[in-house]
């Protein structure tokens, strides 16, 4: 890591729109989501972030792992209180807008969201998000994980993901720190907590899916179709060769001709 570069405290708030709860910094941990939930297991109040320059064991969906290397990411995750009502499956595709508007905000770079919890700039993948619901003594929360590509070249990444994993910047840049990408994904994630739902339309807005062919996995198998629409619950709809629709709450999911894709 290179000096002067460190993720900061103080940094991070001196970049917050207004003031928020609890910042915690660490060097290396496990899972940020890890972190803050055990933060909020013992009464953590919403909005606290918890962040690190690495992770050993990061993961994203159905337990993958998460390349998180040292000082080159932004790794985070915020504890969540949602309000009784609050649909608790929206604050993915909240996230995800959430930090395809961080992403613009602070690189200028244009952020689309591909069902449903990457972020890609240029067709690469530069941040996943991962929502965890679960319940403490003072009641329901949300640990929402967003790990972003801050600073990576091709081969800094396996080999099996230099086709589709990308960062923000090939090198660090002079004039963006990480502080003020994190203040950022703080401050419009908690914007876009406030009502999740109101995020869908900005959701499907972003899609880098919708309108196309794609190939979704699951499972018991595949299926194709066109992706025609993303419902009120943030499920993908897609509708096959024959005009059938399906709808899908979860699965892998990738642009046919792409990928792999036939």
């Amino acid at each position: 890591m290179e000096d002067g570069d460190r993720l900061s405290a103080q940094g991070i708030r001196s970049w917050l729109r207004t003031p928020r709860a609890a910042i915690h910094i660490y060097d290396t941990v496990g899972s940020t989501n890890d972190a803050a939930r055990a933060l909020a297991e013992k009464g953590a109040p919403h909005g606290t972030a918890v962040l690190a320059e690495a992770q050993t064991g990061g993961r994203g969906r159905f337990g993958r792992t998460f390349h998180s290397p040292a000082g080159r990411g932004v790794y985070m995750s915020l504890v969540l209180r949602p309000g009784p009502k609050t649909s608790l499956s929206l604050f993915t595709a909240a996230g995800a807008v959430a930090a395809a508007r961080a992403i613009e905000s602070v690189s200028g770079l244009r952020a689309q969201i591909k069902w449903v919890n990457d972020v890609l700039v240029d067709g690469k993948k530069v941040c996943g998000i991962l929502a965890e619901a679960a319940a403490g003594p003072d009641g329901p929360f949300v640990v929402l994980g967003v790990g972003i590509n801050f600073c990576a070249r091709a081969e800094d990444f396996p080999p099996e993901l230099r086709d589709r994993a990308g960062a923000l910047y090939g090198k660090r840049p002079q004039d963006v720190t990480r502080d003020r990408l994190a203040a950022a994904v703080i401050d419009h994630v908690l914007d876009a907590a406030a009502s999740p739902e109101d995020a869908l339309p900005e959701y499907r807005d972003r899609s880098a899916l919708l309108g196309k062919d794609v190939v979704l996995t699951l499972a018991g198998g595949t299926y194709c179709g066109r992706a025609v629409a993303i419902d009120d619950g943030g499920a993908l709809v897609v509708q096959d060769s024959r005009g059938n629709r399906r709808v899908f709450a979860a699965g892998d999911v990738r642009v046919r001709g792409r990928d792999g894709g036939r």
